[in-house]
């Protein structure tokens, strides 16, 4: 019996495209008045890149519920959804910061900067972790199992945004699948955020820049090719040059280096870039899988559409409510999975198990839009009001940039 079928991920795309579209979900529009500069094709790609992720940790929690093993799914497609959602989301952040730094030429105030990012993740990502220390207190009978002290220290880690390594809390065994582990990913955000002023010296040197950019990625996707690099990880060779491959597609936009083909072209060069992606790499983090999603990316930006889906509404409503869609996916799936009727139901066959997903995807897609507009949307201002009671360090206003 074939768990991870194809027809998941259509119904998941297509439904919530469908859901997306109806005035329920308007909470999710960017308002007039936050209106910024803004590229509607990566607005458009986030939220499918965060169902990626989603159905990922979908075929992931049926080895769970099966077997109580957290692993990568045995299914290719479903491994580099979200290992390819991850990499993409690393291009859009380099894209995003690197070209903010161009456009400024390296000066960057730099407390508003980060005072800003500070307001953009810790809002939702406080309020899933506290929704998570609430199942976790709920499975013990809302008793401490550990002294007092030690929770507390338990819990500072997951209090860090991202930036440490969790561990259980309380005693309840795998506190991190609560979170699907989600929050692994913001560490390496953070760790590129605070490597922009070193970044900044060379953002404001031209042609340079852009040579500099390319030599660089060239020397790391062949050091990943090789699989080591001195004192970092393939892994995190391969973030890097990930983040990179943003950077170089920012220089290559800022110099108007852009394919002089028509919509339907690139639409197509992509469709078929993705079609080789899932037939012959085995996840999106291989030499091969980060060409394909950088060629793929580099198109995007280029302004390709996908045949009119990235720039519809819906999408880019779905697009402003991913990081929610990301970050509160595992709590939903653990509440929709702590019933052991519906664990029973699940494991009957693929189509009840992915119909429970359908339902939670929805359900995902409602509270995200909710926290996205009590909770996202307000940190945003607050932290734009508070930026603008700082001392201007910087001769311009920073250029507005948002990343998940």
């Amino acid at each position: 019996m074939n768990f991870y079928p194809i027809w998941p991920i259509l119904a998941v795309f297509v439904g919530l495209f469908w859901l997306a579209r109806f005035r329920l979900f308007a909470a999710a529009d960017t308002p007039p008045t936050q209106q910024v500069r803004r590229l509607q094709t990566i607005d458009g790609l986030r939220g499918y890149l965060a169902l990626s992720v989603m159905l990922h940790h979908a075929a992931i929690y049926h080895l769970w519920l099966r077997d109580g093993v957290w692993n990568v799914p045995p299914s290719r497609t479903y491994t580099i959804l979200g290992t390819g959602g991850v990499a993409v989301f690393f291009m859009i952040t380099g894209y995003l910061f690197w070209g903010g730094l161009i456009d400024k030429r390296g000066r960057m105030d730099w407390a508003r900067l980060y005072l800003g990012r500070l307001f953009r993740i810790a809002p939702l990502y406080l309020f899933a972790i506290l929704v998570m220390v609430v199942l976790v207190m709920m499975h013990a009978d809302w008793h401490l199992k550990v002294p007092f002290g030690e929770f507390l220290n338990e819990l500072a880690p997951w209090l860090a945004l991202g930036l440490l390594t969790s561990g259980d809390l309380n005693g309840h065994p795998a506190t991190m699948i609560l979170t699907a582990g989600v929050t692994w990913s913001l560490r390496y955000e953070w760790i590129f955020y605070l490597s922009l002023p070193i970044l900044a010296v060379a953002a404001g040197r031209g042609v340079v820049r852009t040579a500099i950019v390319l030599v660089v990625l060239a020397t790391t996707f062949y050091l990943t090719y090789l699989g080591r690099f001195y004192f970092l990880s393939p892994i995190e060779l391969t973030f890097v040059t990930l983040f990179l491959i943003g950077m170089a597609c920012a220089s290559l936009d800022r110099h108007d280096r852009k394919p002089r083909i028509n919509d339907t072209a690139a639409s197509s060069i992509v469709v078929a870039m993705l079609a080789i992606l899932f037939l012959t790499c085995s996840s999106g983090y291989s030499p091969r899988a980060i060409a394909l999603l950088g060629i793929s990316f580099y198109l995007v930006i280029s302004g390709c559409t996908l045949f009119g889906i990235l720039t519809h509404r819906a999408s880019r409503r779905l697009g402003n409510i991913s990081y929610g869609i990301y970050l509160l996916q595992g709590l939903v799936l653990a509440v929709l999975f702590q019933s052991q009727i519906v664990r029973s139901f699940a494991l009957v066959s693929p189509v009840r198990h992915w119909a429970i997903i359908l339902l939670g995807s929805a359900v995902l897609v409602g509270i995200a839009t909710i926290t996205h507009a009590w909770i996202e949307r307000p940190g945003v201002v607050l932290g734009k009001r508070l930026a603008r009671l700082l001392p201007t360090t910087a001769p311009d206003k920073i250029p507005a940039v948002e990343a998940t």
